[in-house]
């Protein structure tokens, strides 16, 4: 049996709406994510929510997309995670 986490090739059929929840610091990161996801990918993100920290110092901004395949969705997941503030992307 095989410890290796599940590859998103096992768990999906492409192209599909994906979201990714995008946690950092707030701001105007929500919008940076949805920019950045467009024009990696090419075309408009299918949605956009936002959730603040009681405090207000966090925001989770989930971000759907349409993805064509896994290397692209990894793509993604790196692109975003480099973003200015991100602490982690799910």
């Amino acid at each position: 049996m095989s410890t290796d986490p599940p590859r998103f090739e096992e768990l999906l059929e492409f192209p599909t709406d994906f979201t990714l929840r995008v946690i950092g610091a707030a701001g105007d990161l929500p919008a940076r994510a949805a920019e950045r996801a467009e024009r990696l990918l090419g075309r408009a993100v299918v949605g956009l929510d936002t959730a603040q920290s009681r405090e207000g110092n966090w925001v989770v901004a989930r971000v759907t997309v349409r993805v064509e395949s896994a290397p692209e969705l990894r793509e993604l997941y790196a692109l975003l995670h480099g973003l200015d503030g991100v602490r982690m992307v799910l």
